[in-house]
């Protein structure tokens, strides 16, 4: 195994590249100052960085959970009755994978 790929470290690493990456990003938009610190070592880009992170957890979220609703949404039967029971039995399978899973 690579040892820059598979170290200890590796999720730190990448967290601290993503983290400059965006930073420098947000520097290139909002010039030099986004450096300047807030509280005692937290930069505005620190801030615009956790934001942007928060965003997107947000996002992926919100999609999967659009998804999950139109799946069960698409859930055909016979009849109205049994559709409803369809869709309840659907939702309650799912309550129940998760609440396995976490």
């Amino acid at each position: 195994m690579n040892a820059a790929i598979g170290g200890k470290n590796f999720l730190g690493e990448l967290a601290a590249g993503l983290m400059a990456l965006f930073a420098d990003g947000l520097e290139h938009l909002f010039g030099p100052g986004i450096h300047k610190a807030v509280f005692d070592s937290v930069s505005w880009a620190d801030l615009g960085v956790t934001l942007c992170f928060l965003v997107m957890v947000l996002l992926v979220k919100g999609a999967i959970a659009a998804f999950l609703r139109r799946k069960t949404r698409l859930a055909t039967a016979a009849d109205s009755s049994k559709s409803w029971d369809l869709r309840c039995d659907i939702r309650e399978r799912l309550i129940a994978r998760v609440q396995q899973h976490n």
